[in-house]
């Protein structure tokens, strides 16, 4: 910070302060009193790196206001970002456009829950590689999340440059809803899928197991903590967790997967969702950001009981744990 001033000293307070757009750091001429002239004991400020109210860089909240004011009616697109500062867009509406939704999958007109397609998903969830799941579901994660392919011109209306810092600010309110429903919809189709197959207790299991791969891969392959939460959602809700059967034949098929399940992935979830537990920032491209979502958005957030982090003894904790 720079030494403070003396009034009394080195302004004429008889003239009236300088108005908002009135340069601040340049020689005043001595014919034009209006302008304050400044201590000369101020540090130099060639390079821009000494921040004060009176002597702004050209990167101060100050400038941006001055320069934002005298940007009426230029084309934003057309000038560059050194010189002009740009106002975000508070969005209103969904990044998600189901009705322009296509699929080899699906055909244009389609019921919800319609059978033929979940016998074709259940088919082919066992034809993939776990790690090529994981990979997928990460893509579209950090799509959703303005993490990946995120063009200059979405940048200049988030007013920041990645999705990980619009959502923690005031006009984030609708990429927080659509991380939300990303999350919920992922819950809901991994479900549907275990709780609609229609096979045997056999074909069951098997994808149960297939889904615990997914969920182990999304974890340490990926470092995906947000698709990771996802798939052991779906694999804790009580519709899931209640096949007595279908657990017991996970057991007695795929020993592996399911001690995987038990001893690894549930511990781990649950200390990440008490605060306890982290990813290394170097092995996570997408960190646990559900409790934030949930806690910024809580009249929209759908869950089943009071969160972990609801409570007073961790809910800052795991708050912080997200976001670090």
């Amino acid at each position: 910070m720079a030494p403070s001033l003396s009034l009394s000293n080195h302004w004429d307070t008889s003239q009236p302060l300088p108005s908002p757009t009135s340069p601040l750091h340049g020689q005043c001429s001595p014919n034009n009193r209006s302008q304050p002239q400044l201590n000369q004991d101020f540090p130099s400020d060639a390079d821009g790196s000494c921040y004060t109210e009176l002597v702004p860089g050209p990167q101060s909240y100050v400038e941006r206001l001055q320069t934002e004011e005298g940007s009426v009616g230029i084309d934003p697109l057309r000038v560059e970002d050194r010189n002009v500062y740009f106002s975000m867009v508070v969005e209103t509406v969904s990044s998600f456009k189901p009705s322009r939704y296509q699929s080899l999958l699906m055909p244009n007109k389609n019921k919800p829950l319609e059978v033929g397609i979940l016998r074709r998903v259940k088919e082919l969830l066992p034809e993939v590689d776990p790690k090529t799941a994981a990979k997928h579901i990460t893509k579209a994660d950090c799509m959703v999340a303005r993490i990946l392919e995120v063009t200059p011109e979405v940048q200049r209306m988030m007013g920041v440059s990645s999705g990980m810092e619009l959502l923690t600010l005031p006009h984030g309110h609708q990429l927080r809803l659509d991380l939300l429903e990303r999350f919920q919809t992922m819950v809901t189709m991994l479900a549907v899928n275990v709780l609609g197959c229609t096979g045997t207790t056999e074909e069951r299991a098997s994808l149960l197991h297939k889904i615990i791969q997914i969920a182990a891969e999304l974890k340490s392959t990926m470092g995906n903590m947000f698709g990771f939460t996802a798939v052991m959602r779906a694999l804790e809700l009580p519709q899931v967790s209640r096949l007595e059967q279908t657990w017991t034949t996970l057991r007695q098929r795929h020993t592996e997967g399911a001690i995987l399940y038990k001893k690894t992935l549930r511990p781990f979830m649950k200390s990440l969702n008490d605060g306890r537990e982290s990813c290394p920032l170097s092995n996570t491209t997408f960190p646990h950001v559900l409790p934030l979502l949930s806690l910024l958005e809580k009249s929209m957030a759908v869950c089943e009981g009071t969160e972990p982090w609801e409570t007073v003894e961790v809910g800052v904790d795991v708050v912080m744990q997200g976001r670090h």
